[in-house]
């Protein structure tokens, strides 16, 4: 894993809320949303952080207690996948100023639960479907 890849989440198209157990996300462009929990929810958390690929593994892997050989396919298969999904974006920009994670449990592999049951209604939506004013600014057609 690289120190010079960072992962953001992309907030031009997804919009998230934490909760206590589980980070829900939506992804505007295709109406799906996703739950996340443990792990992958640490994992959210550090990327909103700015930290790097290598550094991410790194914090995982203290704050879990497992050696990095042992969790870094989980953790990049995770990360492809949000990449995929289009929730998430690679960029060379960042930050490696977060240390560690506080009140982590047992590893468990990062997973990422999609459900497309309420995409109609998601891309429905009109608020989404705005110009830089925000709301009730629409987009124009050009």
């Amino acid at each position: 894993m690289s120190s010079k890849i960072f992962y953001t989440i992309d907030t031009s198209k997804v919009v998230f809320e934490k909760f206590e157990d589980e980070t829900v996300l939506i992804n505007l462009t295709s109406g799906n949303y996703y739950g996340i929990m443990n792990v992958g929810k640490a994992i959210l958390i550090l990327m909103e952080n700015g930290i790097s690929q290598q550094n991410l593994l790194t914090i995982i892997s203290t704050s879990y207690g497992k050696k990095i050989a042992e969790i870094e396919a989980d953790i990049q298969d995770f990360l492809t996948t949000l990449v995929n999904e289009g929730l998430v974006q690679i960029t060379d920009l960042g930050s490696n100023e977060f240390s560690a994670l506080e009140n982590c449990n047992e590893y468990e592999k990062p997973l990422i639960e999609k459900y497309s049951d309420m995409q109609d209604l998601i891309l429905l939506d009109p608020v989404h479907d705005v110009n830089s004013k925000g709301w009730p600014n629409a987009n124009s057609e050009e």
